[in-house]
C-alpha cells in the first residue's frame, strides 16, 4: 500500500494564515491548538530495530478525537521513546496508516507520523 502525506506542519494552499504563527526571522509554524487530523485515530510505529537496536518497542498511542498538532508533537515524543529512534526528529507530517483498527470497541484510524532526519 503506497501511503500519501494527508496533512503535513509546512503552510498548504487554502490553509488559513490565522492557523499558523510566524517567528521573528519569518518562519511559519502550525499552531499547537489546530485540529490536525479529523475524527478517531491513534499514532502507530513499529520497533526499529536498525536505528533503536534492541531494545526498541512499538508504539502506540491512546485513542484521539480529532487530535490537535500538539498532541501528534506529544505523540511524535512518545513515540521516539519507545522505538528509541533518536535519529528522526524532524516533525514533517503524518499519513493515513491502512484500514480502520478496533479500540476500546470503536473503530479509528491509524496514523504513522513522518519523521524525519
Amino acid at each position: 500500500m503506497s501511503e500519501k502525506m494527508v496533512f503535513s506542519v509546512g503552510p498548504e494552499k487554502g490553509t488559513p494564515e490565522s492557523d499558523y504563527t510566524t517567528d521573528k526571522d519569518g518562519f511559519k509554524y502550525m499552531k499547537r491548538k489546530v485540529v490536525a487530523f479529523k475524527g478517531k485515530c491513534v499514532v502507530t510505529a513499529a520497533a526499529d530495530d536498525f536505528w533503536g537496536g534492541d531494545e526498541s518497542r512499538p508504539y502506540r498511542s491512546r485513542m484521539m478525537d480529532s487530535p490537535t498538532w500538539g498532541q501528534l508533537f506529544n505523540c511524535a515524543k512518545a513515540q521516539q521513546k519507545h522505538t528509541l529512534d533518536w535519529h528522526h526528529a524532524f516533525f514533517e507530517g503524518a499519513c493515513k496508516h491502512g484500514p480502520a483498527i478496533e479500540v476500546n470497541g470503536e473503530m479509528v484510524q491509524p496514523l504513522r507520523l513522518v519523521l524525519g532526519s
